[in-house]
């Protein structure tokens, strides 16, 4: 499958655009409590960024229309192996992301770190074991002793 830059462009500005209304209008209310009573809402930095990103994703696919009758663009290739893995790799995300709320960050971050190196081609098992297991344990310890933060 061959696409045009252009159109790599708006498809991927679509998509950001996307996401960030879904930030902005689900994700933000439903996970960051609203205490504007103290002065500035927790909310306040995270809907900027929200807007800053669909401002960017909105000059993305201004730009990628812009570009549309160049001859000069780039033009990708998309493998049907390459579009497999991603779509395996979205699968991993997601299941990573429900798995969170059940079991934890722990155990979910080091089953998902295994099953993205097994499938990114990393077939050292050694090598799987200790950076699956060593990062989580190392970025828990930090939030948890260094930041005194609670992690599910």
């Amino acid at each position: 499958m061959n696409i045009k830059e252009s159109r790599v462009d708006q498809i991927g500005g679509i998509i950001l655009g996307i996401f960030s209304l879904l930030l902005y209008f689900v994700i933000i209310p439903l996970e960051v409590g609203d205490t504007s009573k103290f002065g500035v809402s927790p909310r306040f930095l995270p809907q900027i960024l929200a807007l800053l990103l669909m401002f960017l994703s909105i000059c993305q696919v201004i730009s990628g229309y812009k570009k549309r009758g160049q001859e000069d663009q780039k033009i990708y290739t998309i493998n049907p192996n390459e579009l497999k893995l991603i779509l395996k790799s979205l699968g991993v995300f997601i299941i990573y992301i429900i798995a969170l709320n059940i079991t934890g960050y722990l155990i979910t971050t080091v089953v998902a770190l295994a099953v993205f190196m097994f499938l990114y081609g990393q077939r050292n098992i050694k090598r799987i074991v200790l950076v699956s297991v060593g990062i989580p344990i190392a970025i828990y310890l930090f939030f948890t002793k260094a930041l005194t933060m609670v992690l599910p």
